[in-house]
């Protein structure tokens, strides 16, 4: 058996099939430009919208703070470009020396999420995974973990700063505007949506060392013998946990108690709900622009050159190859691919399971589970404790 014939995968290949270079690449079909800038004019249309008052009609003065906080958010966009993806430069670089030496990384590194284990084996793949930004929802899984932190940071910052200041801010909203707000998570979301670019200040530290991490696509094979990218280890990390899912769990929390605020806390269940979501997604909506567009613009302008140039420099460190699978020559461990040689289950149950009438048992006690647990959440509790007297008339033993 030749090399080639043993051969199964000898060079990366892309999504369309075709063979990848060993430079990193950030594709942008006119197709997917047409449909960021779509977006793009939604979250600056929503914004516009609540600034407004939630009105469509045209205010020049809602007109003009979009304009502003656009232009404001020309100065995260440097920060994205230049220094954001220094940092990352400098860590990642540093960590790669302390790889090559087999030294323990530093406390700042660990909390980053580089890995600790630098005794490894650790290689940069020559042959790079590109970024399509013609794929939807490789897109959207990039933007909107800026788009969540940017949101949270905003409603926390107006949350510790609008409280501190509501007395004030409502005795002005009400002179000025002659609308006074309804309580201090209405002022909070509405500070948050009048800050804007604020969060991309502080984020330029995080999310292009997370993005760089990712695609200069340095592996690890770890004593297992699984390989995993770095970049990997950062977004699962402990600051990347941390940071997490914090802009959805403050919105909704602002939006939720915004909501009580509005209808009363003896509203009914469904009106607080509804008004809830409303404005969670108003929120959301009216949110977005700044964070969409600097992570868009640093993705399509920068964000290629600085992977190059760090895989390029990393490669004096880390040794560059690719993954390769041969097929084994030992004829004894081809037995995975005989069923003859492989010894299948005997357990009865296992095997009654497989079977059309096993999955029919399966799928009834399926049904029979999710009613058994209904019954006992909104039915069984509710004929012991009896908390609006429903059950004293249809059962008598009720307690």
């Amino acid at each position: 058996m030749t090399d080639e014939d043993r051969r199964l995968i000898f060079r990366r290949r892309g999504e369309d099939g075709e063979e990848i270079d060993d430079r990193f690449d950030v594709e942008l079909p006119k197709k997917a430009l047409l449909l960021l800038v779509a977006l793009y004019t939604v979250f600056l249309f929503i914004q516009y919208y609540y600034m407004n008052l939630r009105s469509f009609e045209f205010a020049p003065s809602a007109a003009v703070s979009v304009l502003i906080l656009l232009a404001l958010t020309l100065v995260p966009l440097l920060l994205w470009a230049g220094l954001g993806p220094a940092i990352a430069e400098r860590l990642v670089l540093r960590w790669v020396g302390k790889v090559e030496k087999n030294k323990i990384p530093s406390p700042n590194q660990i909390l980053v999420g580089f890995p600790a284990a630098t005794k490894d084996l650790y290689y940069v793949e020559a042959n790079s995974m590109d970024v399509k930004m013609g794929n939807f929802f490789q897109v959207i899984d990039r933007i909107k973990e800026v788009v969540f932190l940017s949101i949270g940071i905003c409603i926390l910052t107006a949350g510790i700063l609008g409280t501190f200041f509501f007395d004030r801010l409502e005795r002005y909203w009400d002179v000025v505007m002659g609308d006074p707000y309804y309580g201090t998570n209405e002022l909070v979301l509405d500070t948050a949506i009048w800050l804007g670019p604020f969060a991309l200040l502080l984020l330029f530290m995080v999310i292009p060392l997370f993005w760089i991490a990712e695609d200069m696509q340095i592996y690890r094979i770890d004593r297992f013998q699984d390989t995993k990218r770095v970049g990997w280890f950062l977004r699962t990390g402990l600051l990347a946990k941390v940071l997490g899912f914090i802009g959805i769990i403050f919105a909704y929390d602002v939006a939720n108690g915004y909501a009580v605020e509005v209808h009363g806390p003896d509203a009914a269940a469904l009106t607080i709900y509804a008004t809830t979501f409303e404005t969670f997604f108003l929120i959301f909506l009216a949110c977005a622009g700044a964070p969409f567009l600097v992570a868009t613009i640093y993705l399509l302008k920068y964000h290629e050159v600085w992977v190059n140039n760090i895989r390029i420099k990393a490669s004096q460190f880390l040794p560059v190859g690719t993954m390769e699978v041969s097929r084994v020559e030992n004829e004894n461990l081809h037995w995975l691919g005989q069923e003859g040689e492989v010894k299948m289950v005997t357990d009865r149950l296992v095997c009654f399971l497989k079977t059309p009438k096993g999955k029919i048992v399966l799928i009834a006690l399926l049904l029979l589970g999710i009613a058994g647990t209904m019954f006992m959440g909104f039915v069984f509790t509710g004929v012991w404790s009896d908390p609006i007297g429903l059950w004293r008339e249809v059962l008598p033993f009720t307690i």
